[in-house]
């Protein structure tokens, strides 16, 4: 998330297949990594991903969609969603 010409806020994590595992937020600014998690879920949404781990369900979270899968059900998902060819970024 950029403001001003430098950036503020953001987050980071691994792509595999159509699954998107977020590790880490930072902000320089409030609620700026916020802003820049809405912007990953609808970009993952463009690009076909099935399944976004966050780690935990907060208020943000939960507003945007966010629910708990068991772990049966996750590891399901799991499977399916890095068996798919997505590609999180296109340097063409």
């Amino acid at each position: 998330t950029w403001k001003d010409g430098n950036i503020v806020g953001g987050l980071y994590g691994v792509a595999i297949g159509g699954a998107f595992f977020g590790e880490s937020m930072f902000n320089k600014v409030s609620d700026s990594s916020k802003a820049a998690f809405y912007f990953l879920i609808n970009h993952l949404r463009e690009k076909k991903y099935v399944l976004l781990d966050s780690q935990y369900i907060n208020d943000f979270t939960q507003k945007l969609g966010a629910i708990l899968i068991p772990k049966k059900k996750y590891m399901k998902l799991l499977e399916y969603a890095i068996s798919l060819d997505r590609e999180f970024y296109s340097f063409n």
